[in-house]
């Protein structure tokens, strides 16, 4: 049988786990993300309807992400544009301030960026996928998302 990319990136997430060679609790609230982005970039806020829908419906309809929502709270959706990033078409970054669930659309880099920024959650610790997509994120970009990659 043929692991796939996704089965072999999964194995590696459980053998950081195994080896105790995870990441620190240190999972950022969506305001940081926001804020983090807004020092960086030049943001153009999205108030339809349908953007900020993006937000929040991608949270409430995922189970392991509505999971996120602090008890009793409901989405905060935010959403921005970065036109000019890297190619003809505008990023789009949503955060859901109330989980810090964020989505980015066409920019991988500015997406594996957060994820390094953000950090896991006790609960991430558990997913061994999310172990190693945060350790891959980290090694390339360092935990500020700037590449700036702290020697040991």
């Amino acid at each position: 049988m043929k692991n796939t990319l996704l089965q072999r990136q999964i194995a590696c997430g459980r053998a950081l786990i195994r080896s105790g060679r995870i990441p620190a609790l240190r999972r950022k609230t969506g305001a940081e993300l926001a804020a983090w982005l807004e020092a960086r970039y030049r943001l153009f806020p999205l108030q339809s309807a349908r953007a900020l829908a993006v937000a929040r419906e991608n949270v409430l309809l995922n189970q392991p992400l509505r999971e996120k929502l602090p008890p009793g709270e409901e989405p905060r959706p935010a959403a921005f544009a970065i036109p000019g990033f890297g190619g003809k078409w505008p990023v789009y970054v949503f955060i859901d301030l109330a989980s810090g669930c964020f989505f980015v659309e066409n920019s991988a880099a500015l997406r594996d960026r957060l994820t390094a920024v953000q950090g896991l959650d006790a609960a991430d610790l558990q997913n061994p996928w999310m172990v190693y997509n945060y350790t891959r994120c980290q090694k390339r970009y360092g935990e500020n998302g700037d590449g700036n990659i702290a020697s040991p």
